[in-house]
């Protein structure tokens, strides 16, 4: 069973060209249904049907796994069997009549704009400051204005950033590139913390982002930053991906249209986008109740 996960990690990469932590997620799901079925005797993929899945779905759920990481891995099990039933390894797709455990909504966490005005004031390094506190402030202030990934703010390099048409080229899910335009002052302080890295590490180019040690930055070492860097704001719990439902809602509330926030994200549908419109909303009931007359006037009776 692991050689067909072996030759599904590579079409992944060679073929459809997933993220590296993208094929990891994959990979180790796959793995981790393998150990689960081996205890029940199942010893190929053929013998795996739809009983067996929902049979490991129940499992996981009664261990305290939550619906929504249930329904990812019906993905990556849909996905992988399809891949075999390509190549006549399989007589069906078990996994296409499995039920996964529903999920709800959950509105995105965000820093509301009041809170993140006080953070950008607090944390802009000054001229005199040495490399890593302006690393610190572009670990932080990046994902805030470009709506980045954290995947996407740990592969930014050098070359990826145009001085000249003020943009910045990022590469998303399935190496997808989207250029999102950047402010001028930001680029004037991205040019001067690369003169001030450079300087440090005596190198010239490479991957934007270092650790203290000269090293790419990457997703753990972002999380731990940020839980640093926000640590007494009231900002609830701190991860990477609620800067980036920041930048969207802050542009959705500010008239920006879902459309061009889609194309600022690298959203491949709409739908996608739209949960950030249940956000706005919220906002809205929220203002409203605050100051419009009507909003809580009690002499008013319905008749």
């Amino acid at each position: 069973m692991l050689q067909e996960i072996a030759a599904f990690e590579t079409y992944l990469k060679s073929i459809r060209r997933y993220s590296d932590n993208t094929v990891s997620t994959y990979v180790r799901d796959l793995n981790k249904f393998v150990l689960w079925a081996n205890q029940y005797g199942i010893s190929s993929w053929a013998e795996v049907d739809s009983s067996v899945i929902q049979a490991w779905f129940t499992y996981l759920l009664k261990n305290g796994l939550v619906p929504r990481s249930i329904r990812r891995k019906k993905a990556t099990l849909s996905s992988f069997f399809k891949f075999l039933l390509s190549r006549e390894l399989v007589p069906a797709n078990p996994a296409l009549t499995v039920e996964a455990p529903s999920t709800s909504k959950k509105l995105p966490n965000y820093i509301q704009e009041s809170v993140l005005e006080q953070i950008i004031e607090d944390l802009k390094p000054c001229r005199e400051d040495p490399w890593d506190k302006w690393r610190d402030w572009l670990v932080f202030v990046l994902p805030i204005a470009l709506g980045l990934r954290v995947s996407e703010l740990c592969s930014i390099t050098d070359k990826d950033i145009d001085f000249g048409r003020e943009v910045i080229i990022v590469t998303g899910k399935g190496n997808k590139t989207r250029e999102v335009p950047i402010a001028t002052q930001l680029l004037k302080q991205i040019a001067y913390y690369i003169a001030l890295r450079n300087k440090h590490f005596n190198i010239t180019g490479g991957v934007l982002l270092l650790t203290d040690t000269g090293k790419p930055i990457y997703p753990r070492w972002v999380q731990r930053k940020l839980k640093v860097l926000l640590a007494g704001y009231q900002v609830g719990n701190v991860h990477p991906h609620m800067l980036r439902h920041s930048f969207a809602t802050l542009l959705l509330n500010k008239g920006v249209q879902l459309i061009a926030i889609k194309e600022l994200l690298g959203h491949s549908s709409l739908a996608a986008t739209q949960i950030y419109t249940h956000t706005s909303v919220e906002q809205i009931k929220k203002v409203y109740n605050q100051t419009h007359p009507l909003a809580n006037n009690t002499k008013i009776k319905p008749s």
